[in-house]
C-alpha cells in the first residue's frame, strides 16, 4: 500500500470516539481504523499529552502507520484536598476508587462546583508530530441526570453540565453535545480542519 492511500489507525478502545472520527473525517480519502495496545505502567501519569504523545509514537513504531491519539482529562477546581482532580487519571484515581455517586458525596460541601473536560489529540507519522486540544466547561451537578447511552464516552457524563445548558451531556441529544452554543472546541475538529488542509489531494470532491 503506498503512503497516499495508508489508513489512519485512531489508538482508543473506545469505538464510540471512532464513529466521531470517521463521521468528522468523511469526505476525506482515508480509512480511519481503531487499534489498541497497553500502556507500560510507568506511563500512567497526569499528563494528557505526555500520555497521548507516547501512545501515538509507540503506535507508530509498531504499525508504521499515521496515527492519533486523543486522551481526554477531568478536572475539578475545588475538589477537596486537591485542586484540578482527578486530571488525565480518571480511571485510576476516581471512577475505580470511588465511581460517580463517590465523587458526589465528597464533593456535597463544596459550593464552587465549576469543572472542565480538557481533550488532547497526538497525530504522529513518524517524522510529524502535531497536537490539538479541545476544552469544555461546566459545572458537576448534586446528582446523576440522564440515562447511559452507546455514544457516552465517560460515566462522567451524567453529572456534567455545560456552560449555558440547562441539561448534562448524558440528557443531550449528539446534536446537542456538538453544538457551540456553551463555546466548547472539540481536538478531532481541530485536527480535521489541520489534516484537510496538510492533504488537500485526499479531500473527496462532491459528484
Amino acid at each position: 500500500m503506498d503512503a497516499e492511500n495508508e489508513p489512519l489507525l485512531f489508538v482508543s478502545a473506545n469505538k464510540n470516539k471512532l464513529q466521531y472520527a470517521n463521521k468528522l473525517l468523511h469526505n476525506l480519502a482515508v480509512d480511519v481504523k481503531c487499534v489498541e495496545f497497553k500502556l507500560y505502567d510507568a506511563l500512567y501519569i497526569n499528563d494528557i499529552f505526555l500520555v497521548a504523545a507516547f501512545k501515538a509514537t509507540e503506535a507508530y513504531d509498531r504499525s508504521r502507520k499515521p496515527c492519533i491519539v486523543m486522551d481526554t482529562g477531568f478536572y475539578i477546581n475545588n475538589y477537596p484536598g486537591e485542586r484540578e482532580f482527578p486530571g488525565s487519571l480518571i480511571n485510576e484515581n476516581l471512577l475505580t476508587p470511588l465511581g460517580v455517586d463517590g465523587l458526589l458525596e465528597k464533593m456535597k460541601d463544596v459550593n464552587d462546583r465549576s469543572c472542565y473536560f480538557k481533550e488532547c489529540l497526538v497525530y504522529y507519522d513518524g517524522s510529524h508530530l502535531q497536537t490539538f486540544y479541545g476544552y469544555r466547561f461546566g459545572n458537576l451537578l448534586t446528582e446523576k441526570r440522564g440515562s447511559s447511552t452507546v455514544e457516552a464516552w465517560s460515566e462522567l457524563w451524567s453529572v456534567f453540565q455545560p456552560k449555558h445548558s440547562d441539561k448534562t451531556l448524558a440528557e443531550m441529544t449528539e446534536e446537542e453535545r456538538h453544538d457551540k452554543k456553551d463555546g466548547h472546541t472539540e481536538a478531532l475538529e481541530e485536527f480535521a480542519v489541520w489534516y484537510r488542509q496538510k492533504n488537500p489531494q485526499k479531500v473527496l470532491k462532491k459528484q
